[in-house]
């Protein structure tokens, strides 16, 4: 009796200690930073629809009715463009709540072209 109880309980310790293990190298994880900005690499940003996606909220942010609002997906008839299927940009100069504030620089840096390419360019933030 005693040996079936000495088996069991070393096959639960086996199996929780992959557990363990993942919840503690989640813990340790930090989020991407920027080495130049020292802003956490947070939004992706569409040029196509001129709109953003918020890594750490898991939100779009995009424009309605001409006033940005935020939700979990782009709706299915926003421009008729997918956001899986066009080109995006990795936002590494801010971190903040309001990524739609800078919409006219990044139209600018980032300008989408009618064959799905995003042409880069340098725009000044003075």
């Amino acid at each position: 009796m005693k040996r079936i109880f000495l088996i069991a309980t070393l096959m639960v310790l086996i199996n929780l200690q992959p557990t363990f293990a993942q919840a503690k190298r989640g813990m340790n994880s930090l989020p991407l930073v920027d080495p130049v900005t020292q802003c956490a690499l947070r939004y992706y940003y569409y040029p196509n629809i001129e709109a953003y996606f918020d890594t750490r909220e898991k939100l779009f942010h995009f424009k309605v009715d001409g006033e940005w609002t935020t939700a979990e997906e782009i709706p299915y008839d926003y421009g008729g463009y997918s956001v899986y299927k066009m080109l995006n940009v990795l936002i590494t100069d801010y971190d903040d709540d309001n990524p739609s504030q800078f919409i006219g620089i990044h139209r600018k840096k980032y300008p989408y072209t009618s064959n799905g390419r995003i042409k880069t360019t340098t725009v000044s933030t003075e």
